[in-house]
């Protein structure tokens, strides 16, 4: 799976440029920085992510950095339903390997 071309392509379609990291997080799955406009996304966990979650994560946080807000305004939940309909079923589905993660993360001692 092409990551950087799936992030780059989410965000010519919300009409966002920024920077993708790929690193080691703990606890989280992704975020943004509004001040670098910079999406974090656990290198860790990327692996287990098909291509529709990962175009979720990145518009996720690509439309905090659109918004310039880290809140979840009823603005923000449009920009993903039009194009996630699905979307909480996504998230669900999201939250729930990423507690199987944790888990088995914490079973191995890190």
């Amino acid at each position: 799976m092409d990551v950087r071309g799936i992030f780059e392509e989410e965000g010519r379609r919300l009409g966002v440029s920024a920077n993708l990291r790929i690193e080691p997080r703990r606890t989280i799955i992704a975020s943004a920085s509004l001040r670098t406009d910079t999406v974090y996304v656990n290198r860790d966990f990327l692996p287990r992510l098909g291509e529709r979650e990962l175009r979720y994560v990145f518009a996720h946080q690509l439309a905090h950095l659109k918004l310039r807000q880290v809140h979840h305004s009823e603005e923000f939940w449009g920009i993903l339903d039009g194009s996630f309909p699905d979307r909480a079923e996504l998230e669900e589905s999201l939250n729930e390997k990423f507690s199987r993660f944790l888990g088995e993360a914490h079973d191995r001692g890190r």
